[in-house]
């Protein structure tokens, strides 16, 4: 079996946010697809912990 792990990470560099104002409060929001499911959202707190939420789950 071929392993298939993939290990993108995405970043950004201190000078990238600079003209925000501290403490970062927002959400960022990535769509993305895993093989052939569309993942609707992936919400990622200011604690590094993600949390996948499902299309039909953000709409109730």
């Amino acid at each position: 079996m071929q392993d298939s792990t993939c290990a993108n990470v995405i970043s950004f560099k201190g000078g990238a946010t600079v003209d925000r104002a501290k403490p970062r409060n927002d959400l960022l929001v990535i769509e993305l697809t895993i093989r052939d499911i569309d993942v609707a959202r992936v919400l990622i707190d200011t604690g590094s912990l993600a949390d996948i939420i499902f299309k039909d789950t953000s709409r109730k």
